[in-house]
């Protein structure tokens, strides 16, 4: 049997059109007007609807371990609730295990996916206590299907010294990985944190200020240096400052091999929300900035100085968020992938800030292309996955939290008019989300290798 949708606005990479789309085992077999449909074939009527790729989600952490406590979201409520958003595939995180080689820990990691993805998913590996002996595992780790590593320049014992950048830039080149960076600079985090304590500025509401904008924009710009050394293939994680993405934009002017990503937190919340009495609730890092930051950044974003718009989703229940005293005790993280597709879209298209093939680049073609996936996954053309996403553009609705399916319990977006809402998420040709209903009864979640 095969799945015929009709009468959809499909996005295309060059072109937006009123077309039929025909999926036949998994694949995207035909694209056209008119499509014929024999009785044995489900027929889904998507008139007055957009026809997406399903949204690739390039930077999640579920079922993270905080030592002394998990992310509210495993691999089975984080998958659930993306789809509820038409997310189709996620890209996660591997982290080092003690005593356990990188592969070993990948392997490790992506069995817990695979026994409780409903999406199809891949991971960046983390490098942590980077040593040049780490070369030959990641060598490894790309033959088994992974194009990107990650590495922290803050964050205590898991962060790589500067005197290490240069080696592990070095490494990323030869072995033409993927470098994805969480760019704050740790001495003006340090000396800002001992500042504050200092004058007894510990509460919450210090959190924004004890990341100052600076960190992010210093650590980006020695990062971009050592791209432009290298030539390694350079990716500037959730980017939250104006200043910061300006410099990504202009490096990109000379080096295309330098890209960075931002969420939507970054270009429609402020950091007055972090001073409210529960403002611990929207807590992330790097944090959210001024106001007069949100536009600037989405207009970047717009005229592609960023390439992506992921969620970095790392939720927590209020408990938790709600448990530190002090700015420097937060579990900092928020969740975001049920609501990904919705705010970019109103922001971006419904804002007139870009059109829907810009949307569609920004959250599915670009991370595939960006870490091999495409054309097997974040384009919808003859031949790739049936991962496709029917969006309803029509309702103007004010989010309410109690409607989404994070265990978090809570959005940061809670009460902003969105406009649109998901209809169908379809991973593979397998309707997930049918009419708004989240129907699928197994978890059937595959690892998608990089096409090296």
């Amino acid at each position: 049997m095969s799945t015929i949708i009709k009468n959809g606005l499909v996005v295309l990479e060059e072109k937006s059109l009123i077309a039929d789309l025909k999926i036949v085992d998994q694949k995207i077999v035909e694209i056209k007007e008119n499509i014929s449909a024999t009785e044995n074939d489900k027929v889904i009527d998507a008139i007055g609807k957009i026809v997406l790729p399903g949204v690739i989600d390039a930077h999640v952490h579920f079922n993270l371990n905080f030592g002394d406590c998990y992310t509210a979201d495993d691999f089975v409520s984080g998958s659930k609730s993306a789809s509820y958003g038409g997310t189709t595939t996620y890209i996660d995180f591997a982290s080092p295990i003690r005593e356990k080689t990188l592969l070993e820990s990948l392997e490790k990691r992506l069995a817990e996916a695979g026994r409780d993805s409903y999406l199809d998913y891949t991971v960046h590996m983390e490098v942590t206590g980077w040593s040049s002996k780490n070369y030959q595992e990641l060598k490894k780790i790309k033959e088994a299907g992974i194009n990107s590593i990650k590495f922290y320049t803050t964050y205590g014992d898991t962060k790589v010294s500067v005197e290490q950048f240069a080696d592990l830039f070095k490494t990323a080149s030869e072995l033409d990985l993927v470098l994805m960076i969480h760019a704050e600079n740790d001495q003006i985090l340090s000396e800002k944190k001992e500042q504050l304590i200092a004058q007894g500025k510990t509460q919450i509401k210090y959190h924004a200020v004890s990341r100052p904008l600076e960190a992010e924009v210093e650590s980006i710009k020695t990062m971009i240096n050592l791209a432009n050394q290298f030539g390694t293939n350079l990716y500037i994680a959730h980017v939250s400052t104006e200043e910061g993405a300006k410099l990504i934009k202009e490096a990109r002017k000379s080096n295309k091999k330098i890209m960075g990503e931002t969420c939507p937190h970054y270009f429609i919340l402020n950091d007055s929300l972090i001073e409210l009495e529960d403002g611990a609730k929207y807590t992330m890092s790097p944090p959210l900035r001024k106001k007069a930051n949100n536009q600037p950044l989405l207009n970047i974003l717009a005229a592609d100085g960023l390439q992506c718009v992921s969620t970095d989703h790392c939720s927590f229940d209020l408990q938790t968020k709600f448990a530190a005293d002090h700015f420097y005790q937060l579990k900092c993280g928020v969740a975001g992938v049920e609501t990904l597709l919705r705010t970019t879209y109103t922001y971006g298209v419904h804002n007139n800030k870009f059109d829907l093939i810009k949307l569609s680049n920004l959250l599915s073609t670009n991370p595939a292309k960006i870490f091999n996936l495409y054309p097997r996954k974040g384009v919808i053309k003859v031949g790739s996955d049936a991962d496709i996403v029917i969006y309803d553009p029509k309702p103007e609705l004010l989010l309410n939290e109690r409607d989404l399916h994070s265990r978090c319990g809570y959005s940061i977006f809670n009460g902003i008019k969105l406009k649109g809402v998901v209809e169908y998420t379809i991973l593979r040709g397998k309707i997930l989300v049918d009419q708004g209903k989240f129907i699928a009864t197994k978890k059937e979640g595959i690892f998608i290798k990089s096409q090296i």
